[in-house]
C-alpha cells in the first residue's frame, strides 16, 4: 500500500505569497517496488490520487562495488574521489569551515614572513 510522503519544496512552501503563484501544489506517495529483470514496475496508486499528468522519479540504491569504468584512466580519478569519500565519511570532525580554512592559510602565510 503507498505511503502518503510530506510535499516538498517543490510546491513552492517556505517561499513568500505570490511568487510562484502559477505553480500546482505536488504530492508524494512513496512506494516500495523490487525490480525485475525486465526492468518492467507497474505502479499501483490509491484511488485518491487524480487522473492526469504525474512526475514519476525513481531513486535506486547505489550499488557499492566493482563498477565498469571508461578504459581511459578513468578508474583511478573514481578511486580517489571514492577514497576522498570514505575518509569524509569517517572523519566529520576533522572538516573545516571555509572561514576556518581561510584563518588557517593566513596564519601559515603569517609564519612566513617579509620575503
Amino acid at each position: 500500500m503507498p505511503q502518503v510522503v510530506a510535499p516538498s519544496r517543490a510546491d513552492g512552501a517556505g517561499r513568500s505569497p505570490g511568487v510562484c503563484s502559477k505553480r500546482k501544489s505536488m504530492h508524494a506517495h512513496k512506494l516500495t517496488v523490487h525490480i525485475p529483470r525486465s526492468r518492467r514496475v507497474e505502479i499501483n496508486l490509491p484511488e485518491d490520487v487524480p487522473e492526469g499528468e504525474a512526475e514519476v522519479i525513481v531513486l535506486v540504491q547505489e550499488q557499492r562495488g566493482p563498477r565498469l569504468v571508461a578504459a581511459d584512466g578513468n578508474e583511478k580519478l573514481l578511486a580517489a574521489c571514492r577514497a576522498v569519500d570514505a575518509w569524509r565519511e569517517n572523519n566529520p570532525d576533522r572538516l573545516l569551515s571555509k572561514d576556518q580554512v581561510d584563518a588557517a592559510l593566513a596564519a601559515e602565510r603569517d609564519g612566513w614572513g617579509e620575503p
